[in-house]
Parts: structure tokens; sequence; C-alpha cells
């Protein structure tokens, strides 16, 4: 079973914690205890809080559930996808001039992805315009704890170049582009930036 709190992370096993720092707990019973508040001190923490509150926790099941099945089903529901519905119109093949003019194409599909990555453990973290260029900006997150290399295969977006940033999108080396996909190394368990950018 994976489970996940969303709105409290601080959780002790099998009993409530009483100080006790254990090198290894054997885990004999399932309970879970959240603290809902850090209340469990009585320095600069106010010992009750009342009012109307909600607390979220997630679980799933499976016959085995890898680490990295975990991450991702915490991941997913710590940080949902945002979608934003966009409807046009067009009496001869479904889009409209300013999707013809983006490069859409004569006739929409059912579905697309901007970004396919192709490596295990590395997952699109956030997809953004750039800050400081008309680009875009494609962050990974590498969840195995490995160092790999990946391919990013994009669509959708007009790019010629590509760049390897820090986190502050500055540049730090250019990317090889070829045909739309970028291969791209990613450090273990880190926060790897792509600057796509167009000419």
């Amino acid at each position: 079973m994976a489970w996940t709190a969303v709105d409290s992370p601080l959780i002790t096993l099998q009993d409530i914690n009483r100080g006790q720092w254990y090198e290894h707990l054997e885990i004999e019973n399932g309970n879970v205890f959240a603290y809902v508040f850090n209340n469990y001190w009585w320095t600069n923490y106010k010992a009750n809080q009342g009012g109307q509150l909600t607390f979220r926790f997630a679980m799933t099941s499976g016959r085995n559930i890898s680490d990295l099945q975990a991450k991702q089903f915490g991941e997913s529901v710590q940080n949902p996808m945002i979608v934003k519905v966009m409807t046009g119109t067009s009496p001869e093949n479904g889009i409209s001039k300013n999707d013809t003019e983006h490069g859409l194409g004569k006739k929409l599909v059912n579905s697309q992805s901007f970004v396919t990555v192709d490596g295990e453990g590395v997952v699109v973290q956030a997809m953004m315009p750039a800050r400081f260029t008309g680009g875009t900006i494609i962050r990974l997150r590498e969840m195995l704890g490995k160092a790999s290399t990946v391919k990013l295969r994009i669509t959708g977006i007009r790019f010629n170049r590509a760049y390897l940033c820090n986190l502050a999108e500055d540049k730090i080396s250019p990317l090889s582009v070829n045909n739309k996909t970028i291969t791209v190394p990613c450090k273990a368990l880190g926060l790897t930036t792509v600057l796509l950018e167009r000419s």
C-alpha cells in the first residue's frame, strides 16, 4: 500500500511517538498517527487550535508497489495536473486561424503530448514560459536515485535551440537537438531545467 498525507506531513507509525529515537523500527501493526497540528512541543507553538479544518490523506494498493510508483503516486496527489479547456470554432476543419498559425495543422487530434520523456524514473515536474526570454522551460525530476540520460521528444512547441540551465534559468550549456528530440543528463534525485528557444 502507498499512503500520503496531503496537508499534514508529520506522522508516526504504530503508536504515538513519545521521544524514542529508534535506529530501526519493527512494523508490528498498521497504525498511522498524523499530527495534524505541529503542537507537540510547548514552546513557540499554540497548544490548542480551533475552527473547522480539513486534512486530506490518499492511499492506493497493489500486489507490488515499487519505490518509483510510490513516489509517482505521492507526486500525483501532492501536485496534480492543472487543466484548462480551450475551444475553437472553424466550420471547415474544426481549428481556428490561431491554431493554424502556430503549426497545429489542418486537423485536430484527440490527444497530444507536448513533452514525452524516454527514460525510466524521470518525470516532468513543470512546464512554463521562461522568465527572461520568449522561450519555454521544462523542469525534470529524477526519482529513482540514479544518474541517467534521457531523451525528450517535443511536439507542439516551435524551437531550434535547447540549453541546460540552473533553477534560476541561467544557461549552463547547449543541448543537442535532433529532429525535436533532446538528450538531457539528469543527476540522481535532482532537478534538471531545460530551456527551449526559437531563433
